[in-house]
Parts: structure tokens; sequence; C-alpha cells
């Protein structure tokens, strides 16, 4: 089973993937990544308000490779098109979670447009 889902992973990767620039402070280098969005509700207790990130999963040697050891806040993915994305909170306290626990295949970054959105 572990074995069919890095094999549907990797497929994935290959034909919805294309490159994007991750930026870390001074370091930034070309990856590739897969488009996908999540929706969260975040809130204070009284009121709640619901939050749409879009998000870029990233093979972690992808990361590695041009030195990020853990996407953070305040890193910016700049697709094709020249749209520039901030790092965003998710569902937990960090901007980024594991695809799936179990096999780590891939770092989902949650995304805002940069300028447009806050989360």
């Amino acid at each position: 089973m572990q074995l069919g889902l890095k094999i549907h992973a990797a497929a994935l990767h290959r034909a919805a993937g294309e490159f994007v620039e991750y930026r870390s402070g001074l370091t930034r280098g070309r990856v590739k990544a897969v488009v996908g969005e999540s929706t969260f509700e975040q809130g204070d207790g009284e009121a709640m308000i619901e939050v749409k990130t879009i998000d870029f999963l990233i093979e972690p040697s992808e990361l590695k490779r041009i030195g990020i050891r853990e996407p953070k806040r305040g890193d910016q993915i700049t697709r094709k098109s020249g749209e520039i994305h901030d790092t965003c909170q998710g569902s937990s306290d960090s901007v980024w979670e594991w695809s799936d626990a179990a096999n780590k295949t891939f770092v989902v970054v949650h995304t805002v447009r940069s300028g447009n959105e806050s989360c």
C-alpha cells in the first residue's frame, strides 16, 4: 500500500507540478511544486473567520537541495506568472505540515497572495 501511494505521489508531482522560486531570507532557489488549497477556521473563541490558503506541495529533498531546512513565516514563493505568495499559518501554529505523516512525501506550505490577503 505504501509503495502504491509513493508511486501515485510521484506521478502527481511530475504531471501537475510547476517550477516556482522559493525564497527564505537570502536563500532562494527553484523547486517543483504542486499547487492546491486549504480552508481553515481561525478565531479567538468568540468570533471565527474562514481563511483560505494556497498550498504548495514540495518534496522535502527539493527544499533541502536549495538549503531550506523547513519553511517559516516570512518565506515567499513566486510563481512563473510573477504572482508572489507569503507563507501563512495553517491549521496548526506552523506555516507547513506533512502531506502524510507516515511517509513524509510532501511538505505542504500554506500561503496567501502577497498584499491581497492576511492570515
